[in-house]
């Protein structure tokens, strides 16, 4: 519509032309052409929620101002201008899949079989909260019990205060006990400024707020065979730690019996990649409730996602995980790792 000149125009794939006569349908005739179509279907409009995802995504091609994730100039001022704990996932069928770890969680559950790239979702996590704030705002505990492969790299970041394996199971009681001392520590910070969580002290003493920590677990049904009073011990952290900015996000091949009402009651953020059974994706997103099924064979970097936080954000939504490889640490005279 051109109301500068008062003309109405019409754009299609031939050009743009001006409407000069309007064509009129009588009632008859519009009910006519609708019984025509009723039995037609729009092809387009049923097409299955992976169909509209893209078949492969790289985590640098989610951040627009991040073209190059060896730009350390770049990242040094995303650092400077962080807000939140959000980091990019992957890609929706409405545009680039985001979680805040404050809004959504505190605390997650990831559920994938072998293959489907439960791995790679983590490092994805991982990585994307990495460049989006420096190791003064977020810190990683990683525990692998798997052999060690999933976070081998990421472990690498300085971001990373402890990397723990089955192959250091005399490192798992120690990480319970510094945790536990973390917590208390954090405690007794927070009653000395007065501050009634992390927020609070990051709003009124910056100078004085720890870093938060996310505390990532990959195989904690292997964990929790093996030593069942670390996931316990993490259970009562987040708890606890809700308050404090400790956030845990939990992982593992098969839920059903391993995911207990202790854990689904402090796991806000739930992610379900391909999984064995039903029973599986019902434990994590409980999507047996939902109108749409997750596909039978969903191609590896498949997710659902479902935040009880936020119910009207549409539980179960498909996406496309990134994949990327993390940032490798290069300390420099002008450019010091930041440690804490």
């Amino acid at each position: 519509m051109d109301l500068a000149a008062g003309r109405l125009l019409h754009r299609d794939r031939g050009g743009v032309e001006e409407l000069t006569s309007i064509e009129a349908l009588g009632l008859r005739e519009v009910w006519q052409a609708a019984r025509a179509l009723s039995g037609y279907r729009d092809e387009a409009a049923v097409l299955a929620a992976e169909s509209m995802l893209p078949g492969q995504v790289r985590l640098p091609g989610l951040s627009g101002d991040l073209a190059d994730a060896d730009d350390v100039d770049r990242l040094l001022e995303r650092w400077a201008t962080s807000t939140g704990l959000r980091a990019q996932l992957g890609m929706g069928g409405e545009g680039v899949v985001t979680i805040d770890l404050r809004e959504d969680g505190p605390h997650g559950l990831v559920a994938g079989t072998t293959g489907a790239g439960k791995s790679e979702l983590l490092q994805s996590l991982l990585c994307s909260l990495a460049t989006n704030n420096p190791p003064s705002r977020i810190t990683f505990l990683l525990v692998d019990y798997k052999g060690g492969a999933a976070f081998r790299e990421v472990a690498e970041l300085p971001h990373s205060v402890g990397y723990i394996t089955d192959l250091t199971p005399a490192l798992v009681q120690r990480c319970l006990t510094s945790l536990h001392a973390e917590l208390t520590a954090r405690e007794h910070l927070l009653a000395q400024y007065g501050a009634k969580d992390l927020l609070a002290m990051e709003r009124d003493h910056p100078e004085a707020a720890p870093p938060s920590m996310l505390i990532c677990v990959d195989e904690f049904a292997a964990l929790l065979a093996e030593v069942p009073e670390f996931v316990e011990g993490m259970v009562s952290i987040a708890q606890r730690g809700r308050s404090l900015g400790m956030h845990m996000i939990l992982a593992t091949q098969r839920p059903a019996g391993v995911v207990t009402p202790q854990i689904k009651a402090n796991t806000d953020l739930r992610i379900a990649l391909r999984v064995a059974a039903p029973d599986d994706s019902i434990n994590v997103i409980e999507r047996a409730r939902r109108r749409e099924p997750l596909p039978a064979h969903p191609r590896p970097g498949l997710a659902a996602a479902h935040r009880s936080r936020h119910p009207r954000a549409g539980p179960g939504r498909l996406g496309r995980c990134a994949r990327g490889a993390p940032h490798r640490r290069r300390p420099g005279p002008d450019r010091p790792v930041h440690r804490t």
